[in-house]
């Protein structure tokens, strides 16, 4: 059946449609996205060099308190351990914190060995920190292998800042998110692209 010139000017009108609207939701999801990862990576940093400070003041605090850092290596984690203990300032911030991002399911400082000194999960002190991928990792992939994976398995990430005592490196700040989260704050707007995508062709 051939069709008529009107029906062809149709199907070329909503294929030609078709195909900038969706070039143009693309362009805004892996826009959208790359923005929100590193929206997350620039959030995560920041807790990071918020806890950071306040180890370096509880380790003053105890300082001024006449609680001094031990010269045997093998008690020094100890005193680390009271120094964040004692430090309302760094629990209190550790607190806040957790809740600043949604992305940001825990706030842990660690070791050499990566065991954990506070955690604002306080089950996990003592325990030794598995290793995750950085947030930086998955802000600098493609597009595809983003969607792969936030849209796969909940993973864990991290942005890792190393924490010295003195000129000594001690251990390190580590702000752990979930790429489960991260994906919760990119859905509604992917709804609303394809919404107005799928309206556009039909209109």
């Amino acid at each position: 059946m051939r069709l008529s010139l009107k029906t062809k000017f149709t199907l070329a009108t909503s294929v030609l449609v078709f195909a900038v609207v969706a070039v143009v939701s693309w362009l805004y999801i892996a826009r959208l996205t790359k923005q929100t990862l590193r929206q997350a990576a620039r959030g995560a940093n920041f807790v990071g060099q918020q806890m950071l400070t306040a180890c370096r003041s509880a380790i003053s605090e105890a300082n001024e308190r006449g609680d001094l850092a031990p010269k045997d290596p093998s008690e020094l984690r100890g005193y680390i351990q009271r120094s964040f203990d004692n430090s309302s300032t760094l629990n209190s911030l550790m607190e806040s914190d957790i809740g600043f991002d949604p992305s940001i399911i825990e706030i842990a400082i660690t070791d050499n060995d990566g065991v954990i000194i506070t955690s604002s999960d306080a089950s996990l002190r003592g325990q030794k920190v598995p290793a995750h991928p950085s947030i930086s990792s998955l802000v600098n992939v493609g597009f595809f292998q983003q969607l792969r994976e936030l849209f796969g398995p909940p993973q864990t990430y991290e942005d890792s800042l190393p924490f010295n005592l003195g000129q000594s490196p001690f251990g390190s700040v580590r702000i752990a998110l979930s790429s489960a989260f991260m994906r919760d704050q990119i859905q509604p707007s992917l709804r609303s692209a394809a919404y107005w995508a799928l309206g556009s062709v039909l209109l």
